[in-house]
């Protein structure tokens, strides 16, 4: 039963599904790469919305690594 994109929630799953990816780089890039190929395939998320995700994830890796160093 498909149910379509769902927006918001997709994006912020993916941002912190690839914050996870960036910051601790072992089994969790094999992970990532197989969730955005789902979410590609199944249509949850166009490129637009993917390449939003990254960004904040990205930003919120930052976040993160910096926050240690304070």
């Amino acid at each position: 039963m498909r149910q379509g994109r769902h927006g918001g929630w997709v994006v912020l799953a993916t941002a912190f599904q690839w914050r996870f990816a960036v910051a601790e780089m072992e089994t969790t890039l094999a992970v990532t790469a197989v969730y955005l190929a789902w979410i590609r395939c199944e249509g949850r998320a166009d490129t637009r919305e993917i390449a939003l995700a990254l960004l904040l994830g990205t930003l919120i890796a930052a976040a993160a690594v910096g926050f240690l160093f304070l």
